[in-house]
This record gives structure tokens, sequence and C-alpha cells, in this order.
């Protein structure tokens, strides 16, 4: 669980309709921390959450069963 102001998270994900392909969310506590979200550094994982533009988790999830898990 996080708290707090400015929380983000980018993640991808398996897309519902075609699990060959993915989706990327970016997401937001409010709507307004969506924009400019694109400048939180996302690399190789599977989701990166953020408050503001400081990276304070990143992982990968449990893709051993469905649905995925952090």
């Amino acid at each position: 669980t996080y708290t707090g102001d400015s929380l983000r998270l980018i993640t991808a994900w398996p897309h519902p309709d075609n699990k060959a392909r993915g989706i990327l969310i970016y997401t937001a506590t409010r709507p307004e921390y969506v924009s400019g979200i694109n400048s939180v550094f996302h690399g190789n994982t599977d989701y990166v959450i953020a408050r503001g533009t400081s990276v304070i988790q990143t992982d990968n999830y449990d893709r051993a069963d469905s649905p995925w898990r952090f």
C-alpha cells in the first residue's frame, strides 16, 4: 500500500482480448498527475510506482499463475 500525494503507476499488462499482445497503462491518484507521467523513467520492468518523478518501487509481476500478481 502506498499513500501520499502525486502517486503514479505505469504498468504493462496482458491484453484482455489477445494474450499474445500487451497493453501499457498510465494512471495516477488524481487526473492532473497523469499529465507529464512519461517523464517518469519506466524501463524494462512490468510496473513502476512513482511519487512525482521519483520512482519508489519497480519490479516484475509473478507470472506463474493467472491473473498476474505483485
